[in-house]
């Protein structure tokens, strides 16, 4: 069965929220699965942006 999530990334820089379509999964595993692709985007640049600004000394 198709849905919707709502989830949110809280960060030193605040919260994001995000809103997300799901189609229909053939598994609860199959979901989870989904949910954790769609998730690590949003984290991935948020971290890549962490990274960006660090600088060595």
């Amino acid at each position: 069965m198709p849905g919707e999530v709502y989830f949110a990334l809280a960060t030193d820089d605040g919260v994001d929220c995000y809103h997300c379509n799901i189609p229909e999964q053939e598994s609860r595993l199959a979901y989870k699965m989904y949910m954790a692709d769609v998730i690590v985007k949003p984290l991935l640049r948020y971290v890549q942006g962490l990274s960006k600004s660090w600088v060595r000394h």
